[in-house]
């Protein structure tokens, strides 16, 4: 018997539950999928020429097994502060559109970290349904605050660049000391957050809006931004954290250059595989893996720091991506059960969510 399609108004504007939430087209489909494989093939890649340098892997993992049980503790803690950050974005942003609790929107996301790390990333499918299942938020609306979620990554990378310009530009041409100017990018970090708070409480005090053909409340915008800020901090503690344990610790500035780096390979549809060999590059041409000697010997290097970190967000993905799919997918069946029988089995096949 076929399932019941979605109603439409006088207007000619579906109502249904599902409505926009059409299959993606099979070569776009096709599209993703290779790339994933892709992605999967760079990290093989990866892992096979750390292990190929054995005396750079050697001295790495005797170091890493050497460290102090608070650096590898924080490197494991520091993914779920991630987390947290972006499920407070998403909240934020989200709040524009159709009302969600924090928590929720943490947990949804929470899904999607593990979910797009699969083929085709369903994570994406399963925060858009469930956000115009649950909270009411269109499709086209999702799409909006994806666009505005890439805005204030934009925004807070470009901040952060800025800083680590500045603070470069003292150490080369004013003396500045590694320590002076790990202190000041931080001092740097703090007002801007500082700042960007200031300013989302007197935007929001005033209810201004951004216009354009997808008007935002300006508040939002600048919390999103603050976010994404101390988000690109938290990398950059990690990265710092990753050459530290694995042995080669690298300056300030140098973790916030590479933590840019992630952050723009992260908006690449290539989750696994391509942001190693970023940092990898990255590696082989830093002041503190000189004395490793041979270029390959020290792009392993920074390949093994960035596979540190993604270790690190495996361990902690797994568990809580798991437990908050399960919520999801329970919420979600909960959701379709509230509509008609028939709009249930459409929206079956766009799968649980980012």
């Amino acid at each position: 018997m076929p399932a019941e399609q979605p109603r439409a108004d006088e207007t000619g504007r579906d109502r249904g539950p599902t409505a926009g939430l059409a299959p993606l087209s099979r070569g776009r489909r096709r599209a993703l999928l290779i790339l994933q494989l892709i992605g999967f093939a760079l990290l093989i890649a990866a892992v096979f020429v750390a292990i190929n340098q054995r005396g750079a892997l050697l001295a790495a993992w005797d170091s890493a097994r050497n460290a102090p049980t608070g650096l590898l503790a924080l490197v494991l803690a520091l993914p779920v502060l991630n987390w947290l950050l972006i499920g407070g974005l998403f909240w934020v942003l989200t709040g524009q559109y159709g009302r969600v609790r924090l928590v929720e929107m943490t947990i949804v996301v929470g899904s999607a970290w593990l979910l797009n790390l699969l083929p085709m990333r369903p994570g994406l499918m399963s925060r858009v349904a469930y956000q115009k299942l649950v909270s009411g938020v269109s499709v086209r609306d999702s799409v909006k605050i994806t666009i505005f979620s890439v805005i204030t990554q934009a925004l807070a990378a470009g901040l952060v660049v800025a800083c680590v310009a500045l603070v470069a530009g003292l150490e080369r041409w004013a003396g500045l000391s590694q320590h002076d100017a790990r202190a000041l990018l931080l001092a740097l970090g703090t007002g801007l957050l500082a700042l960007l708070a200031g300013a989302t409480w007197a935007l929001r005090a005033g209810a201004q809006r951004l216009g354009g053909p997808a008007p935002i409340d300006a508040w939002r915008l600048a919390a999103g931004t603050a976010l994404r800020l101390a988000d690109a901090m938290v990398w950059t503690t990690r990265y710092w954290l990753a050459f530290l344990v694995i042995g080669h610790e690298i300056t300030a500035v140098q973790a916030a250059a590479i933590a840019v780096v992630s952050q723009i390979v992260g908006l690449t549809p290539v989750q696994l595989g391509l942001r190693e060999w970023a940092v990898g590059i990255c590696g082989r041409f830093l002041p503190a893996t000189a004395a490793v000697g041979t270029g390959g010997a020290r792009t392993a290097l920074g390949l093994s720091a960035d596979l540190l970190n993604r270790a690190a967000e495996l361990a902690v993905s797994l568990p809580v991506g798991l437990v908050c799919t399960w919520w999801v997918w329970r919420r979600l069946r909960k959701a379709m059960g509230e509509q008609a029988p028939g709009t249930a089995a459409i929206v079956g096949s766009a799968g649980p969510e980012r």
